[in-house]
């Protein structure tokens, strides 16, 4: 959906930060129940799409859900985690390399009728 636009972007803007997180975990609630269903066992309010999660030491210390989600672009979102990560993370970044993250491409649509903000990193 579209607070999904930012996610993509966003967190991988986020994953060239310095500190990142030492595993990162995605799962689809149409696609993956027994794991959707083990991730909300550790949420605070009902999961929602998208939703991003940090933890540390097993313990939930960052929950983004739609809401606080759909208020951000894929630069605000990653400042954000950026900020998590400088927090609470050890692992060293980036996930990839300037040169490999240059190349790749965001989807620049996602279905909704809201525009672009700019040509570089789709957001709806």
């Amino acid at each position: 959906g579209c607070s999904g636009g930012a996610v993509r972007p966003g967190v991988s803007i986020a994953l060239q930060n310095d500190k990142i997180p030492a595993q990162i975990t995605t799962t689809f609630a149409g696609m993956e129940k027994a794991a959707v269903n083990k991730l909300r066992e550790y949420l605070p309010t009902p999961a929602s799409s998208p939703n991003i999660c940090l933890f540390k030491d097993g313990e939930l210390v960052l929950y983004l859900n739609r809401p606080a989600i759909q208020v951000h672009t894929a630069e605000t979102l990653s400042a954000e985690l950026v900020k998590a990560f400088d927090d609470h993370c050890e692992a060293v970044g980036p996930s990839i390399s300037e040169e490999e993250f240059i190349k790749m491409g965001f989807q620049k649509f996602c279905g909704s009728k809201v525009p672009r903000q700019d040509d570089q990193i789709g957001t709806c």
